[in-house]
């Protein structure tokens, strides 16, 4: 059952990693990247992408369409 949002508002990078999605923060304020952060696919109702400096992958994308969550990107205004 879906159930939690994702929204990324920094700039990241997402993949796909054992029916996970693989959310990696790009560490702008401190030089280096984050260690990844995981949530189940199955888990996910919606990816809202709110900064226009992320990365998702194909299979991130494909597993979030299977699934039937919608990924929602913004521009540079936030609309």
């Amino acid at each position: 059952m879906s159930w939690r949002g994702l929204h990324i508002s920094r700039p990241s990078s997402l993949s796909l990693d054992q029916s996970a999605l693989e959310v990696r923060s790009s560490g702008l304020e401190d030089g280096g990247d984050s260690e990844p952060v995981r949530f189940p696919v199955e888990d996910m109702a919606w990816v809202i992408l709110d900064t226009q400096l992320t990365r998702i992958s194909g299979a991130a994308l494909a597993a979030c369409m299977e699934r039937g969550a919608p990924v929602i990107i913004s521009d540079s205004r936030h609309m």
